[in-house]
């Protein structure tokens, strides 16, 4: 019986895979190996010299062909239980990341055979006891995510109609807000799928969504 556990943070010498939730378009992406009739998310082995962010670049770009892509770390997770890359069941620890891809080579250099991009998840796993629980992992800080994020943002609402005075211009609302919201844990503005602060008025008659919106 394989355990799966999951962690904040561990000594970077023991973790010796790193495995790469990938989406595209809003679509879940998963490799098929040429010796396999399965799905599998892309992940692999660390190399020598590499730190596991590295090893987890290079497994996305060999095994799905990702030419251009934003890659973030979720978690560190752990297996116990003898698998076929662990014979001595051992606990095994790993890197678990999520990249959004958006361009891939036109052809595979690897042992997969093709991507699959899939609206919903595969039933047909090469590791069902492993990597739906990484998935779904992955899914429960992202609730958590955009729970935050929307706390702070209410709170930034309530926080603005307190100080907000008539002579007040755009600029200067807009230096509260993300004062505010980084004083509450925000990282970063303007980005897509997060609710943001939309100013109505003469200086603001157009409304874009936040991809196209960004700026430098």
């Amino acid at each position: 019986m394989l355990e799966v556990k999951f962690y904040d943070s561990i000594d970077d010498s023991l973790l010796k895979f790193a495995v790469i939730i990938s989406q595209s378009n809003g679509k879940w992406v998963f490799c098929k190996h040429k010796e396999r009739d399965t799905f599998e998310v892309p992940g692999g082995h660390r190399e020598a010299g590499e730190n596991i962010l590295e090893t987890a670049k290079r497994e996305l770009q060999e095994e799905t062909g990702a030419i251009k892509f934003d890659i973030k770390p979720v978690c560190v997770y752990s297996v116990t239980g003898k698998t076929r890359v662990n014979d001595t069941g051992e606990e095994s620890f790993g890197g678990l990341y999520f990249a959004e891809i958006s361009e891939f080579a036109k052809e595979l250099h690897s042992e997969m055979e093709k991507v699959v991009l899939m609206d919903e998840l595969t039933d047909n796993w090469t590791y069902p006891l492993i990597q739906p629980k990484l998935i779904e992992k992955y899914l429960q800080i992202e609730r958590q995510t955009y729970s935050k994020i929307q706390l702070a943002a209410k709170q930034t609402i309530e926080y603005i109609k307190k100080v907000i005075k008539p002579e007040i211009n755009l600029l200067e609302i807009r230096k509260l807000c993300e004062e505010k919201m980084l004083e509450l844990g925000a990282d970063s503005f303007w980005y897509w799928d997060v609710g943001a602060f939309v100013f109505a008025g003469d200086e603001t008659t157009i409304s874009v969504s936040g991809k196209s919106g960004l700026r430098d």
